[in-house]
């Protein structure tokens, strides 16, 4: 179940919760959580306000650490939603990195942790949300060491052939008393030597792989026909030129948006409100946003293209402010202005691919950069 804060309450409960911390909460409030929201099989959210007594106690509940996994075991527990749990050495800290998510132009931070078990087969865990990174960032200055973790609520995905996630709900304990953790931090003492030859060759690895994917991605980020496009596969970059021939949304191509998650919102430009649309609801206020989806065509054929936000500006040479408040035909003016203005222009559009869907995955594109080119 979620607890969530809302207004002043988030200052009447500053440095009040701490990660791994167990509480007596009494007197809040539960609501059903909407059913277009729910995520993880939470139905119902616990809302902490001015009335609610939050107390510490030194008692817990070990629910999270009755599901310990072996660290290779990800494909197995892959569309799972049993709390899984594993502890594990970790041998290698991966330079953090920006994610850029699937159908939205957004992106987040992400941390990469080589870990390892007994058995010695590495896998890896992709830590995500702000404390978790700050953990990540720490684990880094202990590799020397040789650092045994023991990480709760975590996810197993495909993604890379198989990986774990931290989630909302995740807590990493480096270095703890546990009795797992102690097991393992015996077992690694003893095994120093082997665990150190594994780093070794896993670093050398990510160091051919690094230069591989250098030398990939210069000879791939090459310009393509747009014909070619739906030849090419998942996460290649390449360019693409050709002419902006249509609007094909051109009632609707700005919308009002969480300024924090960027979701949709029927509030209000410029209001505040408390936005549920994310995976942790949050006080957010509604913003105007690009969403402009355009006919795109070479030579070769027509595709289109979806321009969000300073893509979109870029070529309207226009906020979304400027346009939002147009009347019908005022609406219709811009519009007819603007594709007679780009008619005769030459556009480089770079382009990354991805593919979205379940069993048959399809192969999807989206716009990183647009330049007017000369012919």
């Amino acid at each position: 179940m979620n607890a969530t804060l809302f207004d002043q309450d988030i200052d009447l409960f500053a440095g009040v919760f701490h990660m791994g911390k167990v509480y007596e909460i009494t007197n809040p409030k539960i609501k059903p959580v909407p059913k277009e929201i729910i995520k993880g099989g939470h139905k119902y959210q616990m809302i902490i306000r001015a009335t609610t007594k939050v107390v510490e106690i030194s008692s817990g509940f070990d629910n999270d650490e009755t599901n310990i996994v072996p660290v290779n075991s990800m494909l197995q527990h892959v569309g799972e939603t049993g709390r899984f749990a594993i502890t594990a050495i970790v041998i290698a800290v991966r330079n953090p990195k920006k994610i850029p998510a699937r159908n939205r132009p957004v992106e987040y931070n992400a941390h990469n942790l080589i870990v390892v078990d007994k058995n010695l087969e590495p896998a890896t865990l992709t830590v995500w949300h702000d404390q978790l990174l700050q953990q990540a960032a720490y684990i880094e200055q202990l590799l020397a060491s040789i650092p045994v973790i023991h990480v709760t609520r975590i996810r197993a995905s495909t993604f890379a052939g198989g990986c774990w996630s931290t989630s909302t709900y995740s807590i990493i304990k480096i270095n703890s008393d546990d009795p797992d953790v102690q097991e393992l931090r015996h077992w690694a003492d003893k095994n120093t030597s082997t665990i150190e030859k594994l780093r070794t060759h896993i670093a050398a690895a990510a160091e051919r792989s690094s230069q591989e994917n250098q030398i990939s991605n210069e000879e791939e980020e090459i310009t393509i026909p747009v014909k070619s496009i739906t030849e090419q596969a998942e996460g290649k970059t390449m360019w693409i030129r050709g002419r902006i021939t249509n609007v094909t949304n051109s009632r609707n191509f700005i919308y009002s948006a969480c300024n924090v998650c960027t979701k949709r919102t029927t509030t209000t430009v410029g209001e505040r409100f408390s936005c549920t649309e994310g995976s942790v609801p949050h006080e957010a206020t509604s913003e105007l946003r690009f969403n402009l989806h355009v006919a795109f065509t070479d030579e070769s054929d027509m595709t289109n293209i979806t321009l969000f936000d300073q893509l979109a500006e870029k070529i309207l040479k226009k906020k979304a402010n400027q346009i939002f408040h147009l009347s019908h035909d005022e609406l219709n003016s811009f519009i007819d202005d603007f594709l007679h203005t780009v008619n005769d222009k030459l556009f480089a559009v770079k382009i990354v691919t991805y593919k979205i869907g379940g069993a048959n995955k399809q192969l999807r594109w989206k716009p990183k950069v647009i330049e007017e080119v000369s012919s």
